[in-house]
């Protein structure tokens, strides 16, 4: 269940761990032209609208068997709490968050990677990618959701580094 969401996350633009553990089967709208992914994003109350990759689609067909609109998409929160209430929320995302972080952990260890593998890795992996297929900073910051430019230009510097070393490829 690890992998899955954090393959959807990274699917669907760099979707919050917040967000994807609230999910219900409502949240996805089969249209005839494209599924898409519609949501409130928590952290900034703004709406999102998310074109599914085919990949993304196969994730949810495999969520979504046999549930009803009102069910979770992904099996980590309960059906019946209040998380309008920001305690029960907090307290809730916090929880199931450590669980697929532990389970992303037990993936980082069989890869024998060395870096963390983290929900929020899905977010930076997704800027990145798009980055590197040239999407300008615009583009990415608003497919990330975020309200200023400058947020995603702190998630892309990391990444800078990489870029300029490649200029060196011109002298090959």
């Amino acid at each position: 269940h690890a992998r899955d969401i954090f393959l959807f996350m990274y699917y669907t633009h760099g979707m919050r761990i917040g967000d994807a553990l609230f999910l219900r089967v409502s949240n996805i709208h089969k249209e005839p032209e494209a599924w898409r992914c519609r949501y409130q994003m928590h952290k900034t109350d703004s709406r999102r609208n998310v074109k599914l990759t085919e990949k993304a689609r196969l994730i949810v067909e495999k969520y979504a068997e046999n549930k009803g609109p009102n069910d979770s998409l992904f099996p980590f929160v309960e059906l019946g709490k209040n998380y309008n209430d920001e305690r029960t929320y907090k307290e809730t995302k916090s929880a199931k968050t450590s669980i697929v972080n532990k389970g992303l952990g037990k993936i980082k260890e069989r890869l024998g990677w060395e870096k963390n593998l983290t929900c929020h890795i899905a977010r930076h992996t997704f800027a990145d990618a798009a980055r590197v297929k040239g999407a300008n900073t615009y583009t990415i910051s608003k497919a990330l959701g975020h309200a200023r430019l400058y947020t995603t230009e702190k998630y892309l510097k990391a990444f800078d580094q990489n870029a300029v070393d490649e200029i060196n490829d011109i002298f090959e």
